[in-house]
């Protein structure tokens, strides 16, 4: 696996213009990175994001293995390596029924613990409809070819594990309470940097953008579509 992302990186540069800056990001739960995965990045510029859920019994309420069993220590060993090596990383911390409720937990758990200086607080919302909310709330991971289907952003229900409006909202300022006394300017929550360049008319995310589309996705078949979010038919390009 890590040969085909030599190979990109040697492709990326080859073909790179002169005028051009290629940055090479990453996402990933963390679980098989080791030193030479964390050296890799670290050589070549890698900004990576980890998906951490706050501490242990939070994280592991619904990060689990094929074995159904937590993946804490697993994403850990993997934080610590990127440290370790000096990688550009931050956290990915999705907010869900699980963790919604302990807003200073989770947030102390990743700067004090963790040491991250950028954090990413990522609502869960799985939509479904009256005909799939069912299946939905099991989780859709053990089934296989044609009894799974195909997952799209569309539904007037939510399913069990989803974070309410009102819950996520109280989350966000009870974080921000504690990020506006101790941390601006050294830990950088993206929240709270788009809700202020907004308010400045710098629409850096596209969900406070006025229009969205400028971050197009590529899937390894070739398929185009408008957003990495809307992976689905009716969003092909």
């Amino acid at each position: 696996m890590l040969g085909f992302y030599r190979r990109s990186v040697e492709l990326a540069e080859k073909y790179r213009q002169p005028h051009q800056r290629v940055q090479h990001t990453i996402q990933t739960n963390g679980t098989l990175i080791d030193d030479e995965w964390a050296a890799f990045f670290k050589q070549n510029n890698y900004l990576v994001g980890i998906s951490i859920d706050g501490p242990r019994a939070l994280h592991d309420a619904y990060r689990v293995n094929k074995r159904g069993q937590g993946s804490f220590d697993e994403v850990i060993r993997g934080w610590r390596c990127l440290q370790k090596h000096g990688v550009d990383a931050n956290i990915l911390c999705a907010i869900h029924a699980a963790n919604a409720d302990h807003p200073l937990e989770v947030y102390q758990f990743c700067r004090d613990e963790l040491g991250a200086r950028y954090i990413q607080l990522i609502p869960i919302v799985e939509r479904a409809t009256p005909e799939t909310i069912s299946l939905a709330n099991q989780g859709c991971g053990g089934l296989k070819g044609s009894d799974r289907p195909l997952y799209t952003q569309s539904g007037s229900l939510v399913t069990e594990r989803s974070v309410k409006a009102e819950q996520f909202g109280k989350f966000l300022i009870a974080v921000f309470h504690e990020w506006v006394a101790r941390d601006v300017g050294a830990v950088y929550v993206i929240t709270f940097d788009v809700a202020l360049g907004s308010w400045l008319g710098q629409h850096n995310a596209c969900i406070v953008s006025p229009t969205c589309g400028n971050a197009l996705v590529m899937e390894h078949n070739g398929d185009v579509d408008s957003c990495d979010h809307y992976v689905e038919p009716e969003h092909l390009l």
